[in-house]
């Protein structure tokens, strides 16, 4: 349910917009695509009960790949179902990953069907929850406390609850029931069940299917003794809801760190690729190529120490210069492949079959020397 913030312009932009904004580094847009999907990536790992941890770690993947393919959306309105199904496929290959059942179907060997039927009304149940949850905070801080310490599980009895709020015990209850009357007329709360009325209309202000709703949201919480029940469960949710929205402000940032290493290995590339061929300039330059073959002699020169490597099909040479012993660390743009130390006189030699760039840092008591990037 696509609850309107007029004090947030994301809010009321739409999918095409948001995309273009997260594509281009907008976190604000990101979040906003988050923030509408996060009930789709929440029932999913709910039905297949998994841990927070579990949870965390599905959404995280799902939100990478959302990322990953971003650019390649073509239909807006096709972005929840896409979700969705990531966060499903994800859920089953966690639950495969530890060992657990997973429900299916004798008859068609796919999922259980009562896992299809209750992921629209897990849905709802996320998005009518975050209401509450986000009109409790607008709630003043006296009795927005009260509430809570009424929905801890187990609750609080009201001679704890008078103790820690220095509040009479007889008072508990008629603020609770003020509280619960302001919580209906919090803006959260307006803009939820008024989604839910203009849903009932055929406006189009769901990002979700609304098929098979609850009318009577507005009605059953008009009773304190429902509302409250509800905003239990609505701050047991809390926890696990945070963890699946912080997993996909950590996904969008590790995204843009490997966008930006990517445009960094490109510019190498291309540095590398421009570079002089000694055997038709003579002057010294920071890369040269000495036989034209399969195996290049490369020199660099880095802090007070160059490094001369010969790289071959399947082999690594090289020279420290100076000629010192020091330490030598081969790094793909993923990870560290190999670490070594040289010989007395600075030569080592790796033994690889290279699966993409490569680079070497190489370090001795003289200084410190990057190669560039070097492509097979």
């Amino acid at each position: 349910m696509e609850v309107i913030d007029v004090e947030d312009p994301y809010r009321s932009r739409g999918t095409t917009e948001l995309v273009t904004g997260a594509l281009t580094g907008d976190e604000n847009a990101w979040n906003e695509i988050v923030r509408r999907h996060v009930p789709a990536v929440l029932a999913q790992v709910r039905q297949f009960r998994l841990s927070p941890e579990h949870a965390e770690d599905v959404a995280q993947t799902v939100w990478l790949n959302l990322l990953e393919h971003l650019d390649k959306l073509r239909d807006p309105a096709a972005l929840p179902g896409w979700v969705s199904t990531t966060a499903r496929h994800e859920c089953i290959r966690m639950t495969q990953r530890n060992r657990r059942s997973v429900p299916v179907d004798p008859q068609t060997g796919s999922l259980d069907v009562g896992v299809h039927q209750d992921l629209d009304e897990g849905m709802e149940q996320v998005e009518r929850y975050r209401a509450l949850r986000e009109g409790l905070a607008e709630l003043p801080e006296h009795q927005r406390e009260l509430l809570i310490m009424l929905s801890t599980d187990p609750p609080l009895s009201y001679q704890e609850i008078s103790a820690r709020l220095g509040i009479p015990v007889g008072s508990i209850g008629p603020t609770r029931g003020r509280g619960l009357a302001r919580l209906r007329q919090t803006s959260a709360i307006k803009n939820y069940l008024a989604a839910l009325t203009h849903a009932g209309e055929g406006a189009t202000v769901s990002w979700h299917s609304t098929d098979g709703a609850d009318r009577s949201v507005a009605a059953r919480w008009a009773d304190d003794d429902h509302l409250g029940d509800e905003l239990v469960a609505a701050l047991a949710q809390g926890p696990l809801y945070d963890r699946v929205l912080g997993s996909a402000q950590t996904a969008f940032r590790a995204h843009r760190g490997m966008l930006a290493a990517r445009e960094d290995l490109d510019l190498d590339l291309l540095l590398l690729s421009l570079v002089y061929d000694s055997n038709e300039n003579p002057e010294p330059v920071g890369v040269r190529d000495r036989t034209g073959g399969q195996s290049r002699l490369l020199a660099f020169q880095g802090d007070e120490l160059g490094v001369e490597v010969e790289v071959g099909s399947a082999v690594i040479e090289g020279q420290l210069i100076p000629p010192r012993a020091g330490r030598i660390s081969l790094q793909s743009p993923e990870a560290v492949v190999t670490t070594l130390e040289t010989d007395a006189v600075g030569y080592f030699r790796i033994d690889i079959r290279p699966d993409g760039p490569l680079r070497l840092v190489c370090d001795s008591v003289d200084g410190t020397c990057v190669t560039q990037w070097l492509p097979w």
